[in-house]
């Protein structure tokens, strides 16, 4: 399992944290294919993939933002994320019974 997080910095100062998991990337996926834009960076789309829009729209989806994606990222000044999603265990711990 992968978590995403980070922080949105907004133009007039506020801050605002998300989290999200793997799942989120299925909200990038349609929206990069009809703008034409990798699905995925790798060593072989990284030079046209778009990591800051990418950055964007995953913590756009993971804060379920009622306005537009456009509308919404006018109001940013910047995301501060990790490229690299953080691998986490899928299994909460206190829900293993060991005798």
């Amino acid at each position: 399992m992968i978590r995403f997080t980070g922080t949105v910095i907004y133009k007039d100062g506020r801050t605002e944290d998300y989290e999200a998991g793997g799942a989120i990337l299925a909200e990038w996926e349609p929206w990069a294919a009809r703008h034409g834009y990798p699905l995925t960076p790798t060593a072989d789309t990284l030079t046209g993939f778009p990591v800051k829009t990418w950055q964007l729209y995953l913590a756009y989806s993971a804060l379920e933002r009622a306005e537009g994606f456009e509308t919404w990222r006018k109001t940013v000044a910047d995301v501060d994320s990790a490229d690299v999603p953080e691998v986490v265990n899928p299994t909460v711990p206190e829900a293993i019974d060991v005798p």
